[in-house]
């Protein structure tokens, strides 16, 4: 689980200066995971229930580009 724990920092810091709220929530418990049926490999980065990276250990400027590109569609989306 060190892993998680990584992530989450990283994850945290990554979405500092991203004008959005994200709710990052770090999953460990087998139950919770089992009964959201991913089947990627750990640790697993999802937005709004899609699963973004799996099996990796992003580091902070690889999850605020993810963030940033995320909000970026989302913006384009609600102008459309």
């Amino acid at each position: 689980m060190e892993k998680n724990k990584a992530l989450s920092q990283a994850a945290l810091m990554a979405t500092a200066g991203i004008p959005v709220v994200f709710v990052l929530e770090e999953v460990t418990r087998k139950d919770i995971i089992e009964k959201m049926d991913l089947k990627e490999e750990l640790p697993v980065v999802a937005i709004d229930g899609k699963v973004v990276s799996s099996g990796k250990l992003l580091d902070k400027e690889e999850l605020k580009k993810m963030f940033w590109d995320y909000y970026e569609a989302s913006r384009k989306e609600a102008k459309a």
